[in-house]
């Protein structure tokens, strides 16, 4: 395990006057988040006895779920993901950590507890051949990727079992970071050679979380191989593709209905490798979906790119004409899936196809939903914060931030939830506005996805820039869920040692803003036009006093049907049987209709 600590303790006392403060990218000590869009699944799935051998060839480069289950022994504690590498061979890998099969450090007791960890176990193969047979395994591994880096210490060993039964040890790697995917290529013989044999991966490192990870992918055992038949004969999409939007993951549907032209990005950016010997041109389609309802937003299928012979990981930019992107008016939210699909490659087709998912509905974000290191720091009133532009003006209801368990339960400290008009992000003396803070709790409220989302307990018409974030009110550490694979380091801050500075690291906050959750169309619409302070006290706990005179006042739920109407009372009692919540004030006066929000606790 890499000691990113002293690292960035000694990043930022190169930046004085922040000196005292101590800033930590830290992996993660739990991982319980669900599958998210780049499919990530950790394997803890129960499957029946196999009682026959498996015969040649055995392959397996992680694309498909369903292979996994019928070459490997259940219960596999790895992740299946295509996050955690940096320019791996092709789409899909496995990946070693100190979590178990339920995302859970595999020794509590300490931080720093070192032993086996993570394993991967190959069901039974039928290898009933001669040397002369030229039996070869191969496979491609890196340490790290972009995760926790294991350290010499730390290694990644692999196992042949032999005729009789005994695990022989015929390969390993310490913790030394690699530059790229290392191909290794293992020649099977002799005693290994028979009716039932196994072979298994083992990783050792630190037992108290996502710490000191090694990639795998493209495992292939085949007989009659040579030095230069390293890997299957194939071209491959590698990671998931980028989303089509210029700015974010993902929009406010009603904002990008509204600037369609100039949100949706005409650049598609992906990455191939071609494991021919042989120059190839490479033909696919890109689409556009909402998985929710099937329908096509857009469609290209006529592509075609250029590869040389044996080149992998090799990015490309396609140009695409978007005029004719569809956003039905209909729905009130799009899970929008960004597929490229490439034509006629099947020799392996479970990775000839790849998408992103982007949910369109009420909340801005540049992360990928997951989570792959906690970015967190000790300093007395330090925060984070996040710059986002509304395309339109419109009411913010709530902020989602991950706060994810590291070291210990966090739950019960306070944050003071914030939002700003303005910060100095670049020291020239700019005075902060703070337009919204509200101290919580990360634990005690709903998530969404697997972040926390807090209620703001006052309406705010948000338009243009504006930042979102929190402020931690103590000396304690306090982390946020940092996504490495998505780059918005530009847009996002942190107040530390009495002054504002970029983050200072390759990545994207999961910290969103979130609209209109729970409020009407109509009254959205009219509060955003026409919003005032009415009455007080808010929040209150059923009475209300409105001193302005009003011809006439109704208080109304969220979906704007009326609960109560006064024409001539400025104090009133509101009814006793009401919820707690969100309701509108609608007051008609001699200047016209106002509406204020209300919180009846």
């Amino acid at each position: 395990m890499k000691n990113y600590f002293l690292f960035l303790v000694f990043y930022f006392l190169l930046l004085s006057p922040v000196a005292k403060s101590q800033i930590i990218l830290q992996p993660l000590s739990f991982s319980k988040q669900p599958p998210s869009n780049n499919n990530l699944f950790r394997r803890d799935r129960v499957m029946a006895g196999q009682s026959d051998t498996l015969s040649l060839p055995f392959l397996d480069d992680f694309s498909s779920i369903s292979i996994f289950d019928s070459l490997w022994l259940s219960g596999a504690p790895v992740l299946l993901n295509n996050r955690f590498s940096v320019n791996q061979p092709t789409k899909g890998i496995v990946t070693f950590d100190g979590l178990n099969s339920q995302g859970e450090p595999y020794d509590f007791s300490s931080s720093v507890t070192w032993g086996r960890a993570d394993s991967l176990v190959s069901l039974p193969i039928n290898l009933s051949y001669s040397n002369s047979d030229s039996v070869y395994l191969s496979f491609f591994y890196e340490a790290g990727g972009i995760g926790d880096s294991p350290d010499v210490n730390d290694s990644l060993a692999l196992y042949f079992l032999d005729s009789t039964s005994t695990w022989i040890p015929v390969w390993s790697w310490i913790g030394i970071d690699s530059p790229a995917f290392q191909n290794v290529f293992l020649w099977i013989r002799d005693s290994y050679l028979y009716n039932g044999f196994r072979f298994k991966f083992i990783s050792f490192g630190n037992l108290f979380g996502q710490h000191d990870i090694w990639n795998l992918d493209n495992i292939y055992i085949n007989k009659n191989r040579k030095l230069s038949d390293r890997a299957l004969k194939d071209v491959s999409l590698l990671v998931e593709v980028s989303p089509p939007f210029s700015t974010y993951r993902s929009i406010p549907l009603n904002h990008l209905r509204n600037h369609k032209d100039s949100m949706v990005s005409d650049e598609m950016k992906f990455s191939l490798s071609n494991y021919y010997p042989n120059d190839t041109t490479v033909n696919f389609g890109i689409l556009f979906r909402d998985a929710l309802t099937g329908d096509t937003l857009l469609h290209d299928p006529l592509n075609s790119v250029s590869m040389d012979s044996l080149s992998t990981a090799i990015p490309f930019n396609i140009l695409m004409d978007t005029s004719g992107f569809y956003l039905p008016d209909s729905v009130k939210k799009i899970s929008m899936e960004s597929i490229i699909y490439l034509k006629n490659m099947d020799t392996f087709p479970n990775n000839d196809t790849i998408k992103s998912v982007s949910l369109l509905s009420d909340y801005y974000a540049y992360d990928d939903n997951s989570a792959e290191w906690g970015y967190g720091f000790k300093e007395n009133y330090g925060a984070f914060a996040v710059k986002f532009v509304a395309l339109d003006p419109d009411t913010l209801s709530q902020i989602a931030i991950h706060f994810p368990k590291i070291w210990e339960d966090v739950s019960n400290r306070n944050v003071e939830i914030t939002v700003w008009k303005k910060i100095d992000e670049k020291n020239k003396g700019i005075k902060e506005s703070i337009i919204y803070s509200q101290v919580e709790k990360p634990g005690t409220l709903k998530t969404l996805d697997s972040l926390t989302l807090f209620n703001l307990d006052s309406i705010l018409i948000i338009s243009d820039t504006f930042y979102v974030g929190f402020v931690v009110p103590s000396d304690e550490f306090i982390f946020v869920g940092l996504d490495r694979n998505t780059d918005a380091s530009n847009q996002t801050f942190m107040f530390i040692g009495n002054k504002w500075m970029n983050i200072g690291i390759q990545g994207a906050l999961l910290i969103r803003p979130v609209f209109n959750r729970g409020i009407s169309t109509s009254i959205r619409e009219q509060i955003v036009e026409n919003y005032k302070t009415i009455c007080f006290p808010n929040p209150n706990r059923g009475v209300l006093t409105c001193p302005e005179s009003f011809i006439e006042l109704q208080v109304m739920d969220v979906y704007g049907r009326i609960i109560f109407a006064s024409y001539n009372k400025n104090t009133f009692k509101l009814p006793e049987n009401l919820s707690k919540g969100i309701y509108f004030i609608k007051e008609k006066n001699n200047n016209g209709i106002f509406y204020q929000k209300i919180i009846l606790q």
